[in-house]
Formats: structure tokens, sequence, C-alpha cells
């Protein structure tokens, strides 16, 4: 006989026991999804995670730059990629190297890799530039040396001569906060050494890269020039080296001598 469930609707017994068996799996399903999704999201313990050397030495090839070489040598001097990670850092430190081709670049590639299998080439490339660097230094004292030695000269000749000229001024004259042309005649003369001796000091260095040795910087060509209200512009003189060190100081106005 049927039998007669959920309300008004009559079931036979296979089909009870259908519905039953289809609602089982329905749950039974729902609760295999919910454990796959907690599994799933959580650490899988069948999968070994990697040691932390490994992650960063992962890190440090995909990058392949001397940085995270040398930051993951830093960190784990002792691993067993760190072997593999001083070969890369020494060949990618070579390859910039030659790019540089300076003598301080070989240099410190020879030092900080001794045992480098690139040593012979970098120690053959830095002697050849050491005395192609040699030759250009000894061309430029021999060329430069007589002319920056006559700028010094020119220098402290005029300004000599323009203490010459401040000598024969009345005293009162000589305590003027401003001197021209007039009162020193031969000021000119020190503001043209000056030009010539500053351009002279740019072209060799333009030229050579650095002032000849026979050439130390003249300190005592100093002086200093600020602006004024009236738009002038003043220069204080006051050797600091040399014959004429400490001696004299005077404040002109500058644009008064053109």
């Amino acid at each position: 006989m049927p039998r007669r469930l959920w309300g008004r609707y009559p079931m036979t017994q296979g089909q009870h026991v259908q519905e039953t068996r289809i609602t089982m799996g329905f749950l039974l399903g729902v609760l295999g999804l919910l454990a796959c999704f907690v599994s799933c999201t959580g650490p899988n313990p069948l999968v070994r995670s990697q040691p932390p050397d490994a992650l960063a030495w992962d890190e440090a090839r995909l990058a392949d730059s001397p940085y995270f070489y040398q930051r993951f040598l830093a960190q784990y001097p002792t691993s067993a990629f760190a072997r593999h990670a001083r070969a890369r850092l020494e060949a990618l430190e070579w390859v910039v190297v030659q790019q540089v081709d300076g003598v301080p670049d070989y240099t410190r590639f020879i030092r900080a890799y001794p045992d480098s299998v690139w040593v012979p080439q970098a120690q053959a490339r830095l002697t050849e530039l050491e005395e192609q660097d040699a030759r250009r230094q000894d061309i430029n004292a021999r060329v430069n040396c007589p002319q920056l030695q006559d700028r010094v000269h020119a220098y402290t000749i005029a300004v000599e001569q323009t203490l010459v000229d401040m000598a024969q001024l009345p005293p009162d004259r000589r305590q003027r906060p401003r001197l021209s042309t007039t009162d020193l005649p031969h000021l000119p003369m020190v503001f043209r050494a000056i030009r010539d001796y500053q351009s002279t000091i740019a072209a060799v260095q333009a030229t050579y890269g650095t002032l000849p040795l026979c050439h130390p910087p003249h300190k005592e060509i100093a002086y200093l020039t600020f602006p004024t209200t009236d738009g002038n512009m003043l220069l204080l003189h006051m050797p600091v080296y040399g014959p004429l060190r400490g001696e004299t100081i005077w404040q002109i106005g500058a644009a008064l001598l053109e």
C-alpha cells in the first residue's frame, strides 16, 4: 500500500528509499566540499616546504644582479648555494669592469678576486692603462708646466705692481672702501692675470683630467667676489700662500675696472 508522506503526495516504499539516498548523497557531497576547502587553503602536509636559503637563492637567480647575489651571500654565507652565488657575482662584476675600463675598477677586481680566471686579463689591461696614463701625464707636464708657471708669474708681477701703486697713495685714500684704476693703474693686470690663470687651469683639466705634478693649486691666487646693493661687484683680495701671503688686503669695485 502506498504511504502518504509530505502532505498530500503519496510515495511508494521504493521512492522513499531512493529519495533518502539522494538526500544523504547531497549531504555527503557538501561535507566533502567543505573538507576540500579547508585542506586546500591550509598547508599541504604531503609537500615539503623549501628552506629559507633555497627561497633566497631562487630570488637571486631570478634577479641575476650583483646586488641580489651580494645580499644572498651576506645572509647565507655557508649555504650550499653560496659557491654558485660567488661564481655568478664574479662573472657579473667582470662584465661591469670591462665596460667601465678604468684603472680603479681593474685594481678593485683583482683585489676582490685574486684567484679569478680573469685576473691575468685584468692585470694586463691595468698595466696598459697605467702606462697610457704615465705617458699622458708626462706630456701634460712638458706642455703645461711652463705655461702654468708663466701664468702664476704674471699674476705675482701684477699684484706687486699694484702694491707699488697702493704704496704711493696718500694714507687717507688707502682707507677708502673702494679704489679704481685711477688710484691703482696696474689693477686691471691683476684681473687679467686671474682670468688667464683660471682659463689655463680649466683647459689643462679638460684635456688631461688633472694638473701636472709640478703645479699644485696655487693658493696665493685667492680672492672672493660678492655683489653689492648698487649692482657692483666687490673683490676682496687676501693671498694665503706664497710670497704675498697675508700681507695685503684690499677691497675693490670690480665693475669700475672694465
